[in-house]
């Protein structure tokens, strides 16, 4: 009897020491597949998986000029290189511009360049002269003024809105309309870094990613602008 009892007590043991092995084993594989980082033509970008998403996040020191330059340069090389492969695709960008921009303007350019705007964000100035930005859901429509006027539920006047800023959207690897973006001197950088991104981690963190969404974030230096 103590014999069968001893077996008994032994084999509890194994099997919560099995357990415990196996949930250690389970939270040092969720670790180590939640997690990942590389780079994209010189810069540090870094996943992390939440649920069904895997976020990406290429950063840049938006504060350091050389960094920025370095930033637009890659991203010019990028978008000079989709449009010479002549394989015309659809791809997303993040458009900053150098200073802001009517939003009647950048709808007819937008149109005229099969330019997807999914959203954008206005910027302008507080009563005080504080910089101020706003963020709209795309497409950019007719009844959109090209200086909007804020206020608060008092009447009072909370800021002005001089025009866009900062775009995300989709278009073409073609001379009619990426090139047209990059050609533009008011546009400071067409940001092509996401797609980039998306394509090297799917790639490289296979493991890590799966099937989940890769949504990537980008920077753009626009706050560091004189408007």
């Amino acid at each position: 009897m103590k014999k069968q009892y001893r077996l008994v007590v032994i084999g509890l043991l194994l099997v919560i020491l099995t357990s415990g092995a196996i949930w250690l084993l389970g939270i040092h594989r969720a670790s180590a597949v939640g997690k990942a980082e590389g780079k994209v033509d010189g810069f540090v970008y870094k996943v992390e998986t939440i649920g069904d998403v895997a976020l990406v996040n290429v950063e840049l020191n938006v504060d350091d000029p050389q960094a920025v330059q370095r930033y637009r340069d890659a991203n010019y090389r990028h978008a000079v290189e989709l449009m010479r492969r002549g394989q015309v695709q659809t791809i997303d960008v993040q458009i900053t511009f150098a200073r802001p921009v009517p939003p009647s303007i950048v709808r007819e350019m937008a149109a005229q360049t099969d330019l997807v705007i999914r959203d954008y964000l206005l910027a302008g100035y507080s009563p005080e002269g504080r910089k101020i930005t706003s963020i709209y859901l795309g497409p950019i429509t007719p009844d959109v003024p090209d200086v909007v006027e804020l206020s608060f539920p008092n009447g009072e006047s909370a800021g002005t809105l001089a025009g866009v800023m900062l775009l995300r959207g989709s278009l073409h690897t073609s001379e009619t309309s990426l090139g047209r973006w990059l050609s533009d001197p008011v546009v400071y950088m067409v940001d092509t870094m996401g797609m980039e991104a998306r394509r090297l981690v799917a790639e490289r963190h296979a493991a890590v990613v799966g099937e989940r969404t890769i949504e990537v974030t980008l920077h753009s230096p626009f706050w560091q602008f004189d408007w």
